[in-house]
C-alpha cells in the first residue's frame, strides 16, 4: 500500500481517511505524511495520543501557542512538526464545566485556522488535519478547509484531513482529494455523501464500504484519477 502511494501521493494532492474512532486512521495518516518532506500536524484535543506517536516519530513539539517554525537560509529547520494550541489544566481548572468546552472553541478557532494560513502562504507543506468533524462543525472552519482543498494544488501544498464520518464532513473532503480511504459504516447518510467522490462507481463502493472488517481496520482506497480501488488495511502500530 505505501509503496503504492510513494509512487502516486504527489505534492499538491490531498488524502481523507474516514472512519469512526479506532480503526487505524490517526496510525494511517502519519505513515502516509512520511512521504511528504515537510508536514505540519495539527492536533485538537484535550488529552491526544496524536502528539506523542508523532514525537516518537522525530515530529519537534511547537513549544509555544503561536505557530513559529524556524527558518535557516530560507529552509524551515524541523521539516516535520506538530502544533498543539490547547487550553492549560490550570486554564481549565478555573471554569465551570458548562463552559469548557466553549472556551476550547473559541481559543482553538483563531489558531487552527493560522495553521491553515500558515501553509496556504508558505506553500510545499502537507499538513494533517485530525479531527476534522470537529473544525468543520465545531470550530466553524469549514470554508477555510474547503478553499484549502480547492486551491492549494496551486501552490503544491497538501492536506491530510481525518474525520470521523463523510456526512459530516464538507462536501469538497469526498470530491477533492486524490486518495480516499474509506472504513466501515452502514449509516444511510454516509451512504448518499459518498456520492461525492469524483470518478467512482459509488453504487460499488456503498456496497464495498458496508462489508469492511472494521475490528481488523480494513478500509477501502480509492485514487480518484486513476479509478483505482482496492481494500487494504491501516499498518499495525
Amino acid at each position: 500500500m505505501f509503496a503504492y502511494l510513494q509512487q502516486n501521493f504527489q505534492q499538491g494532492e490531498h488524502v481523507s481517511l474516514l472512519g469512526r474512532t479506532g480503526t487505524g486512521k490517526t496510525h494511517m495518516a502519519l505513515a502516509i505524511a512520511e512521504i511528504r518532506t515537510y508536514v505540519l500536524v495539527v492536533a485538537t484535543k484535550p488529552r491526544d495520543p496524536l502528539v506523542n506517536d508523532a514525537v516518537a516519530k522525530g515530529y519537534y513539539l511547537i513549544p509555544t501557542t503561536k505557530l513559529e517554525v524556524p527558518y535557516v537560509d530560507g529552509v524551515p529547520y524541523y521539516k516535520r512538526v506538530v502544533y498543539w494550541p490547547r487550553l492549560t489544566e490550570r486554564q481549565v481548572g478555573r471554569l465551570p464545566e458548562s463552559a469548557r468546552i466553549k472556551a476550547r472553541k473559541v481559543y482553538q478557532k483563531p489558531l487552527v485556522s493560522s495553521a491553515l494560513g500558515y501553509v496556504d502562504f508558505n506553500g510545499h507543506w502537507c499538513i494533517v488535519l485530525d479531527e476534522g468533524t470537529w473544525i468543520y462543525k465545531d470550530l466553524k472552519l469549514g470554508d477555510d478547509v474547503d478553499t484549502a482543498l480547492n486551491q492549494w494544488r496551486s501552490n503544491k501544498a497538501s492536506i491530510i484531513i481525518l474525520g470521523q464520518r463523510p456526512a459530516w464532513m464538507g462536501r469538497y473532503v469526498m470530491s477533492q482529494p486524490t486518495h480516499i480511504f474509506l472504513f466501515q459504516t452502514a449509516n444511510i447518510e454516509d451512504a448518499k455523501a459518498l456520492g461525492n467522490i469524483t470518478g467512482a462507481n459509488t453504487h460499488l463502493v456503498r456496497e464495498i464500504v458496508q462489508r469492511l472488517d472494521r475490528n481488523g481496520h480494513e478500509c477501502l482506497y480509492l485514487n480518484t484519477n486513476t479509478g483505482e480501488m482496492f481494500r487494504t488495511v491501516a499498518p499495525p502500530r
